[in-house]
């Protein structure tokens, strides 16, 4: 959600907005099924929340290829990897609410992961194997991987703390999510880390580490590019 609410406050137009398409197809296909008059008030979060993006891509049906062809635009339009499927759940759950409170354009995100994204302490090493004492003797192996382990600790302590809901990490998911959806929408990591505090030692290294540790987190594809001069502003969907 931090991220989702980050690209609807730094992307523009307003992803939200540019969902008006999809819901009223979403709309249209829930009328065609009865679900508007069968589906009650209280059930229409969970009835948006089991709508699932990879299904429609198989059906035949014409409602949901209307909408399949609704998003399949704002996808493109802001330049969504084919990879992050969540997004796309999320879109489609956030148009199928919409529709059933019969507004024309969402007004916020509704979504609901398929299961909860708790991470696991998956430890990265850069040489994990000993390759006996000729080539690295046993105390400085032990001794390099001991501070990685505790570097891939920390790492993940922190991961923990931002979930939780302390206001301060949840202050610092909000700044990375903001951060990656500047990035997506065409910053460079130099703009980004032009607004760093003076506290920040190494701007740009602490922008790309901290944005590219939560886009791994939380699946969002993180382009590459090429380095260099590159225009300034304009972001997903939008013309040079």
């Amino acid at each position: 959600m931090a991220f989702l609410e980050a690209i609807e406050n730094t992307w523009t137009p307003s992803p939200l907005e540019m969902l008006a398409p999809a819901t009223k197809a979403v709309q249209s296909w829930f009328l065609d099924l009865g679900l508007l008059a069968e589906v009650p008030r209280e059930e229409h979060g969970r009835e948006a929340t089991d709508l699932k993006w990879a299904e429609f891509s198989c059906s035949d049906d014409p409602g949901t290829k209307a909408t399949w062809d609704a998003l399949a635009e704002w996808q493109r339009f802001y330049k969504i990897d084919p990879a992050d499927l969540w997004i796309m759940d999320a879109a489609l759950q956030t148009c199928g609410f919409a529709a059933f409170r019969g507004k024309s354009r969402p007004g916020e995100w509704v979504y609901y992961p398929t299961e909860k994204t708790w991470p696991k302490f998956n430890p990265k090493f850069s040489d994990g194997r000993w390759h006996g004492d000729l080539i690295e003797p046993w105390a400085t192996f032990a001794r390099r991987v001991r501070g990685e382990l505790n570097k891939e600790l920390k790492a993940y302590h922190l991961i923990l703390k931002r979930m939780s809901l302390d206001p301060e990490p949840r202050n610092e998911e909000a700044r990375d999510a903001e951060w990656l959806a500047r990035y997506l929408r065409g910053d460079s990591w130099e703009q980004i880390a032009a607004d760093l505090s003076p506290k920040f030692r190494e701007p740009k290294a602490t922008a790309v580490n901290y944005t590219i540790r939560f886009a791994e987190r939380i699946s969002v594809t993180v382009p590459k590019r090429r380095p260099g001069r590159r225009k300034r502003g304009g972001g997903p969907g939008t013309k040079p």
